[in-house]
């Protein structure tokens, strides 16, 4: 893995086994899925998880559409675990 996003904050890149010991400590992590595309490759889905641990973790699948070469966020769908 190589940093390559330009994002507002700081951020580390970090393998599964790493992931599982930051939430731990309680540091907030993100983690995506590899991507499914569709057949003409311009909508995507993606699951996405985000929180410190699991009381606090918030889990969405988004659905992604290409437009004029730039990927977009066409909607986004909460999953809920009871």
């Amino acid at each position: 893995m190589r940093v390559s996003f330009k994002l507002s904050s700081p951020y580390q890149l970090v393998s599964e086994a790493k992931e599982e010991e930051m939430a731990l400590v309680s540091m907030p992590v993100i983690t995506f899925s590899k991507a499914g595309f569709s057949s003409g490759k311009d909508r995507a889905l993606v699951y996405v998880s985000y929180g410190r641990d699991m009381r606090f973790k918030k889990e969405h699948y988004v659905v992604l559409n290409k437009r004029s070469g730039s990927w977009r966020i066409e909607r986004k769908l909460a999953v809920f675990v009871p």
